[in-house]
């Protein structure tokens, strides 16, 4: 029995050791990572290095005190002496061949960790707003001897969030939202902007009254529906929002500080990954003290934002009247003095007619005189931004001649000149910005146009053309600041990996990115894929010239024009030719799903031929309510005869299946909380137009006024 038990425990203890001899055989050598100092940044460019290197190689990860050898050091560390924003990989192999020493560099901690990502990208990972695209295991061979030092194109590159729609962050449970922000920072973007409209993230004291954050989406409120498809599909019980706010809805007090809570983690988890932050506001039409106690609130209540942007009313707030070029001179002398107005710098691009241009002036000369009285003060302050959201070109030009000599030194510009990616890139080329202006701008581009949310978009070629005509003035020289709007995350991977890597590489040619992401994504028929997305962005850029909002997904602006006023701009053709360029993009690319064997590729290729599906779906209902444009008189929706109201009836069933038909189609494919709030956006705004639509015209019944409160301008007001 004895002799039984000690055979036993030898054939084990052999085992053991034939089985650690064959880990040993497998795994690819002991790692050290040693971090220069105890900044936080670098601390967390090393916890992301090691789950990296965990999870995608077999190396034994030690601590830097412990370990008796190792094959591969990682030394993450700083050098100044770097250029702005720029950083290094110095790799170099052990005699043994076995590993390699590693450094990994750059001008500040930011830096440094773009290094990392650099070095991981290299080895096999493509990092991507969804999530990193890992392969089975990473190649370290690629790292050994890697010598290279980075430069990128743009030295402030990033995001600027909006959040103010129920598709952005802005709906995001706290964690996600932190993961977006990571997601970011592994694309090596280090600068995220986001904007407050008037009670949405800012709490602050009016003369009259004080403005309470929370407003979620412009106070519109989202409650869940017992809709099957919509309703399943959420994760809120009661009302679309954020889910840790929701049980605070009805508080508004609370539900202040909670909105504000929310931002100022998204904001922590920013700096710790390296990024820095500006917060944006429009103060639209308040006077100088309201104004400065919104500055003041926002400079508190966010103390570690690194800018902060005074930006003007959107296209001038819309629907203002113009004034003569007579009118223009005199309002710039009560503005801005009678020597302005005489300046040939600006008196020379004076012109009449522009309906953005008088409050724009307003707005711009009031910000001026905010950012002076803040430099009064004893407090230290963030970089200070004063910008101009106007797509006037004259506009623009005249802003720009007052920013230059009106503007304080140390004081930089900030410009939204345009709506869509292209768009930006003829409204900039008009506006002759010179190196010294290209020096002291954060500009805002495009990777997505807030009014065709409902609609596939992929705004690549826009970003690249941005990125040439700025080489064009400041030749090799870095660009000071690019950021991009966006609002949906999983359906603009695409071009948020495209405007992440142009804005380090410099501009790259669609076909060669598209067939480097095929790559990454192991997408079969790659060449079919390059010809799809570049078809895709042009169809993108179509929709937004052709049917501007057309996608749109604000509800007041549907209901608020009378009738069918707010559709009338479209044209049939228009609308059926770009539902067909969809459905040719969509069929190219399900070619490639057939050739793909990849789970990331499948699953990435299904979800566009989903979206893409959707965005035909809501260009049929919308032109089954164009067919009734000629029969019905906004006007005089009661005197339809009979047969007219019919008419509305039958096109309006058809448009109500076919709303139905992209909610439910959509709801297959809920891969991000994006998806949630895109699909209860829908929800709230296409089926209640076309039941405005048919209880006007097809039941005679009178229009209510829309409710008044605060809402987004419709951007068609500038076509």
């Amino acid at each position: 029995m004895t002799k039984n038990i000690l055979r036993r425990l030898v054939l084990t203890t052999l085992c053991m050791a034939s089985a650690c001899r064959g880990a040993e055989k497998t795994t690819e050598g002991i790692a050290v990572i040693t971090v220069e100092a105890s900044d936080p940044t670098l601390a967390y460019a090393e916890t992301e290095l090691r789950h990296f290197l965990r999870t995608t190689t077999s190396l034994r990860i030690e601590n830097a005190g412990i370990a008796r050898r190792s094959d591969w050091t990682f030394q993450i560390e700083t050098d100044p002496s770097l250029p702005e924003s720029a950083f290094a990989i110095r790799s170099s192999t052990r005699n043994s061949g076995r590993g390699a020493d590693v450094r990994l560099t750059g001008h500040d901690a930011a830096c440094a960790l773009h290094a990392v990502y650099t070095m991981l990208e290299h080895a096999g990972i493509a990092f991507d707003i969804t999530g990193p695209i890992l392969p089975v295991r990473l190649n370290l061979e690629k790292i050994k001897n890697l010598s290279v030092v980075v430069k990128p194109a743009v030295k402030r590159r990033g995001i600027r969030q909006h959040i103010n729609f129920p598709m952005d962050i802005s709906s995001y449970p706290l964690a996600e939202a932190r993961e977006y922000v990571r997601n970011l920072a592994r694309l090596r973007m280090n600068h995220i902007a986001f904007h407050s409209y008037a009670g949405q993230w800012l709490s602050y004291t009016k003369a009259r009254e004080t403005v309470l954050a929370g407003n979620f989406f412009y106070g519109q409120r989202h409650d869940i529906p017992d809709h099957p498809a919509v309703k399943s599909a959420l994760r809120n019980r009661k009302t679309f929002c954020i889910p840790e706010i929701e049980p605070l809805y009805e508080q508004p007090a609370e539900k202040s500080r909670a909105a504000i809570q929310w931002l100022t983690a998204v904001i922590g988890q920013a700096k710790q990954a390296g990024m820095t932050v500006g917060f944006s506001i429009e103060a639209a039409d308040e006077p100088l003290d309201d104004a400065l106690s919104a500055c003041r609130a926002a400079l508190k209540t966010y103390p570690t934002i690194d800018s902060l942007d005074l930006m003007t009313r959107e296209c001038g707030g819309y629907g203002g009247a113009s004034l003569s070029a007579d009118q223009v001179r005199e309002k710039i002398a009560q503005l801005f003095g009678k020597e302005a107005a005489g300046d040939p710098d600006i008196s020379t691009l004076v012109v009449g007619g522009l309906v953005q241009l008088p409050v724009e002036l307003d707005d711009l000369a009031r910000n001026i005189r905010v950012v002076e009285e803040l430099r009064k003060g004893p407090d230290r302050l963030p970089q200070i931004n004063i910008g101009i959201y106007a797509t006037e070109a004259p506009t623009l030009r005249l802003c720009l001649a007052l920013l230059r000599r009106f503007a304080t030194a140390g004081t930089g510009f900030a410009f939204m000149p345009a709506h869509g990616g292209r768009a930006v890139v003829e409204s900039v080329r008009k506006m002759e910005l010179t190196a010294e202006d290209w020096r002291r701008t954060m500009l805002y581009g495009w990777i997505e146009f807030d009014g065709n949310l409902y609609l596939q978009q992929n705004s690549v070629e826009g970003t690249r053309r941005l990125l040439e005509l700025a080489k064009t003035t400041i030749g090799e020289e870095q660009l000071a600041g690019l950021c991009f709007n966006h609002w949906r995350t999983a359906e603009n991977r695409t071009a948020i990996r495209y405007a992440a890597l142009a804005c380090v590489e410099g501009a790259i040619q669609p076909e060669e990115f598209y067939r480097r992401y095929a790559g990454a994504l192991k997408v079969g028929e790659p060449e079919k894929f390059v010809k799809g997305m570049g078809r895709l962005d042009d169809v993108d850029a179509r929709g937004r010239d052709a049917l501007f909002n057309i996608g749109f997904c604000f509800a007041g602006c549907w209901m608020g024009p009378p009738g069918m006023a707010w559709i009338r701009g479209w044209k049939r053709e228009n609308v059926r030719g770009m539902r067909d360029a969809f459905t040719a993009v969509r069929r190219t690319l399900e070619e490639c799903l057939k050739e793909t064997q990849e789970t990331g590729g499948r699953e990435y290729l299904r979800f566009l031929s989903n979206r893409i599906e959707c965005s035909e779906i809501h260009l049929d209902a919308i032109d089954r309510l164009l067919e009734l444009t000629p029969l019905c008189n906004d006007r005089s929706p009661d005197k339809l005869d009979e047969a007219g109201r019919k008419k509305v009836m039958e096109q309006c069933r058809a448009a109500d299946e076919l709303a139905e038909k992209y909610m439910e189609t959509h709801a297959r494919m809920i891969v991000d909380r994006g998806c949630e709030g895109t699909l209860i956006s829908y929800y709230a705004t296409i089926p209640v137009f076309i039941d405005k639509v048919r209880t006007l015209f097809g039941k005679g019944r009178s229009e209510s006024a829309p409710a008044p409160g605060d809402g987004p301008p419709p951007p068609a007001t500038t076509k």
